[in-house]
């Protein structure tokens, strides 16, 4: 039995080798967690980075998006002009064709009326 204990060690050995063994476990527990510590603060600082990228883009696309959106207006509002100008030109030229059309009939009426009198002589 003697023989077996000295292959495995004295009790006192495998409690030092626990003792060791812990104290590696613990070191590398410890190393983990400033590894954590770190990797959280750099995680806070790029969320804080990213949050302000996001609000820049943001705020930049707000500002094409009012200037787009002032642009389509003013087309727009041009467009409104330019129809109601076309309109009143198109209500002109009926009118200027009622009036030709007008101006033909009674220039009809009076060759009919000439014919009338030279045909009579």
């Amino acid at each position: 039995m003697a023989h077996n204990g000295e292959a495995q060690g004295t009790v006192k050995d495998r409690v030092l080798k626990c003792e060791v063994s812990l104290k590696a476990a613990e070191a590398t527990i410890r190393q983990q967690g400033e590894v954590i510590s770190v990797l959280r603060e750099e995680n806070k600082r790029l969320v804080g980075e990213l949050q302000t990228f996001k609000g820049e883009i943001q705020s930049k696309v707000k500002g094409h998006v009012e200037k787009i959106k002032e642009d389509l207006q003013f087309k727009h509002a041009f467009i409104v002009v330019q129809n109601k100008q076309l309109q009143n030109q198109v209500i002109a030229q009926k009118a200027q064709k009622a009036a030709l059309v007008t101006q033909i009939e009674g220039l009809d009426h009076r060759m009919a009326a000439l014919e009338d009198a030279v045909g009579t002589d």
